[in-house]
């Protein structure tokens, strides 16, 4: 049975036991059972027997089942059931640990089961007493606070390494707005929500435009953090709940690592603990005023990130419990809200319109998933909940679901030795929500971690502000079991409480710490952005200009990081002058910049030695480099290399950029009976020759370029994801297109093939066709992995058709796959049952001329006609051996630009 059935199994069956167990305590309180043991008594013989046994082994012949009267919620004369319910909650904590995850999600219902048990066996309602004398609590607060300092701090930059994308981008944005005064990557977000960027605004002028700053900002704030923490659980719990939670908090490896990230989402940490500290000061020293403050916080926070949202919620929703609570007049909370709510109007319009350009981000993964399920719209939709859900769960129990941003390792989100404590803690609590004002750590929880969760983003970044309460709840569970524990008569209980407290504080502390010191890992592309801002910053340091190359239409992560490029040199040179300083370009032009570079005695460059793509072609352009400007100093990263080349007059070879030509192109169609005029610009100071190569199509087939076909449908022309295309792109699609379409002429009436050259990249259940006159839709690109990555020419069928002009369609369905997955680049339609693609050469070789003087003519009258047909021309610039191009061929080469000659 797979998992996520056998889970709604067994949690209609926890439901069914939760219910069952109000009943019994109604009976309990009313008088119906007069105490538990005569209840158990009343179960079956085999359950008594059980009951003896742990009764003679855990209980020590302890006569009364339970007490009743006893007015404590965890502590009475009956430990047992807590203990096991420990014992059986941790062996499925170990079961998921291993992956039998049935087992796990059993033994955890198992001890959710005797805690209920326990609970039964309790009439008390009011909260433990759990105070620590006031300076022995000052003195360990101080050394917790110590430890979550020292560990948000100790070696900031290192751990983690890298730079995260989405961080990088936010504080690379606060540059540009600040300080740069251009347009940033993040608008959306700096638009609507300012906090974080104003925030990170604040710290650079403090400690300077970089990443260090920024994260030092971090560190900070979570610092901060752990302190309200303390006080939010002081004021709800007392000071041994209050300690052992912040502590908990303090050494997680999930909140470390949240510190030390630059985030925004990880900044939402700060302002939803500052809202509640406020919160719980406003209710227990009853002044307004802290609700005003509380306002004040929430607003800060709805204008960080969304995932902020929930936060008002739960303020209100404690506001309203806290009213039933204490029995206050309605007209109390009115005034309560009115104080945390009015404050925040003018921001409404704000967040309101931020919400509705974010909605398709959340609600998409739902409409999109939702589809996979054969249900009704609605049941579906609910049973892509009841998956997220479980994915929430299994991400704070046993392993993240989607690792992200926030955290990466195998493992789940939190401390694994505290989720039994946690799952005792939270089922004592909202088993007496109706008095006990620490509810409100569950109510956090539940309405921080879910809502999100189940439209289905259980992503850590995500599921981060709900995470923070667990520590609480833990330490609860942690002082429910120390009170069961005590009221054994042992007269070594004590010994034995301390030795539980300190193996649970030194084994708390080594997890956290092994985890984040040795399981939590930076991805590759992380530690790249780290080591590109500091050969960046170095660079720019020993040369007045830096270039970063790459090659275009490859996975190159250069000119994907504007942040880090322009915020890293803006750091050394300043933001007025980065566009002087650092420049973006093909690695095809860095030889051609050099070599125009003449007023600097040195320029540098990065380059990226593990580049999977066009190996080659990268080191032949090293090569090349090398051969022009052997003065060189090469400083060797990881991933990059930082390269300096002086004396840039003394070179060998050179380079300059090729020739732009303005004709003829395919927006001009000369006839076959006027004389082509071949014209271009350039200008140089050298006194070079040129060639010019004509190249035609095989006059054997019709050749369509699909990019022509864009104006209808949401179809689109690209040129971004991959390169040797024939025209000027390619099409592919938005998300769900219908149908784009153009029109062609046969000249006679006959059999036609139908050829398609598309480039297919992932597996998906999309299908494609092609249609001619919209009749009988032919499918293409419907090849597996052995076509992936590559331009492909398919053979989709034969049509009849007649002379004169015909309609083709390209069409697609949609399944449950997203968009950008096949390009296609053009149709070839042939008469000829032996033509090819595949074997014939796309473009054939035509006139050449020889190589003429004085490029800077900058036109050539062709001395002969062409024949109709599809054409392409380049031009080659000529200066003896010494002008090259980036490869180290002699001479530079334009572009080819397409023309067509008519009749």
């Amino acid at each position: 049975m797979p998992t996520h059935k056998f889970t709604l199994i067994l949690f209609i069956v926890y439901i069914v036991l939760f219910c069952l167990f109000i009943f019994i305590r109604y009976l309990v309180k009313s008088g119906k059972i007069k105490n538990c043991n005569n209840f158990i008594s009343s179960l079956k013989t085999g359950a008594n027997h059980f009951q003896a046994w742990l009764q003679a082994i855990v209980l020590r012949n302890e006569s009364e089942v339970c007490e009743p009267e006893i007015d404590d919620i965890v502590a009475h004369k009956t430990p047992a059931y807590l203990l096991f319910a420990l014992l059986i909650a941790s062996i499925g904590q170990i079961a998921f640990s291993i992956k039998i995850i049935w087992l796990g999600i059993l033994l955890y219902g198992i001890a959710a089961i005797f805690t209920f048990l326990h609970i039964l066996c309790s009439e008390s309602s009011n909260p433990p007493k759990n105070a620590i004398r006031k300076r022995t609590e000052m003195i360990i607060l101080i050394f917790i606070i110590v430890i979550a300092v020292f560990s948000r701090f100790y070696l900031l930059m290192d751990k983690p390494y890298g730079y995260e994308a989405d961080g990088a981008r936010v504080a690379g944005h606060t540059y540009f707005a600040y300080f740069a005064h251009e347009p940033g990557e993040m608008d959306i977000h700096f638009d609507s929500q300012p906090t974080a960027f104003f925030m990170q605004y604040l710290a650079m002028l403090i400690g300077g435009i970089s990443f260090t700053s920024t994260r030092v900002l971090s560190a900070s704030m979570g610092s901060l953090s752990v302190f309200l923490f303390f006080f939010i659980l002081r004021r709800l719990s007392g000071s041994f709940t209050a300690l052992y939670g912040t502590f908990f908090y303090a050494v997680g490896f999930t909140a470390l690592y949240a510190a030390r990230q630059t985030h925004i989402e990880t900044a939402i940490e700060f302002w939803v603990l500052l809202t509640y500290f406020l919160l719980i000061e406003a209710i227990h020293r009853k002044k307004r005023i802290f609700l005003f403050l509380s306002s004040l916080s929430t607003i800060a926070g709805m204008l960080c990130f969304e995932s902020y949202y929930m936060t008002p919620i739960i303020v209100v929703s404690f506001l309203i419990w806290i009213t039933f609570k204490e029995k206050q007049k309605i007209i109390a909370l009115v005034k309560d809200l009115a104080f945390y709510i009015l404050p925040m109007l003018p921001i409404v319009p704000l967040v309101y319109e931020y919400s509705m350009k974010r909605a398709d981000y959340h609600f998409e993964p739902m409409e999109f998933h939702a589809a996979g399920f054969n249900l009704s719209p609605f049941l579906s939709k609910l049973a892509f909940m009841w998956v997220s859900f479980l994915e929430s769960m299994q991400t704070l129990f046993y392993e993240i679901r989607y690792t992200d941003s926030l955290l990466i390792w195998p493992g789940p989100m939190i401390n694994p030795i505290l989720l039994p404590l946690f799952v005792i803690g939270f089922i004592l609590i909202i088993s007496k929500f109706k008095k006990n004002s620490f509810i409100f750590l569950a109510i956090w929880f539940v309405l921080q971690y879910f809502p999100f969760a189940v439209l289905g983003a259980p992503y850590p970044r995500v599921l981060y502000p709900g995470l923070i309460p667990v520590y609480g709840l833990a330490a609860f569970g942690l002082f429910a079991i120390i009170q069961s524990i005590s009221k054994f008569n042992w007269q070594y209980s004590s010994i034995f409480i301390s030795f539980l407290l300190l193996l649970f504080t030194g084994s708390g502390w080594f997890i956290d710490q092994n985890i984040f010191w040795t399981k939590v890992f930076d991805p590759e592309g992380r530690q790249k952005r780290h080591e590109q801002s500091d050969l960046i910053m170095e660079g720019l340091q020993t040369s007045p200009v830096l270039y970063l190359p790459y090659i275009p239409n490859t996975i190159d992560d250069i000119p994907k990081d504007k942040s880090i490029n322009n915020m890293s040199a803006g750091a050394v040179v300043g933001p007025e002058h980065v566009h002087d300083a650092l420049h973006l370009l093909p690695m095809s032009e860095l030889l051609a910049a050099i070599s125009t570079d003449k007023p600097y005695t040195s320029v540098s460059f990065l380059f990226e030695k593990h580049a999977v793509e066009k190996v080659e072609q990268r080191q032949m352009a090293l090569s090349t480099l090398a051969t022009c400007y052997p003065e060189q100093s090469v400083q060797n990263g990881r991933f990059f290399d930082l390269i300096t080349i002086y004396s840039l007059n003394q070179n060998v070879c050179y380079s300059l950029y090729p020739a732009t030509l303005i004709g003829p192109g395919l927006d001009l169609e000369p006839s076959a009976a006027v004389p082509i005029t071949f014209i271009w610009q350039f200008s140089s100071e050298n006194s070079l020759s040129y060639q010019i190569a004509i190249e035609q199509k095989p006059p054997a087939a019709i050749w369509i370029e699909a990019e022509i076909m864009t104006d209808h449908g949401g179809w689109f022309k690209d040129t971004i994801f991959v390169d040797d295309y024939s025209g000027i792109g390619y099409l592919t699609d938005s998300w769900q297109s219908t149908e784009t379409d153009t029109f062609f002429t046969v000249k006679e009436s006959e059999t036609y093939h139908i050829w398609v050259k598309s480039y297919k990249r992932v597996s998906n259940d999309q299908q494609n066709f092609l249609a001619i006159d919209h009749q009988n839709p032919l499918p293409f690109a419907s090849g597996g992995e052995d076509v992936f990555y590559k331009w492909i020419w398919e053979d989709i069928g034969q049509m009849e058709l007649i002379e004169g002009e015909h309609d083709l369609t390209l069409s697609r369905t949609y399944g449950n796959d997203n968009h950008f997955q096949v390009f296609i680049d053009e149709i070839a339609i042939s008469s000829d049952p032996d033509f090819n693609p595949n074997l014939t050469a796309e473009w054939q070789p035509g006139y050449q001329t020889e190589t003429l003087p004085n490029a800077a003519v900058q036109s050539f009258d062709l001395p002969q006609t062409l024949e109709p047909g599809h054409y392409r021309w380049n031009l080659t610039l000529i200066d003896g051996d010494q002008l090259v191009d980036w490869q180290g061929n002699v001479g530079v080469t334009s572009p080819f630009m397409e023309f067509i000659i008519s009749r």
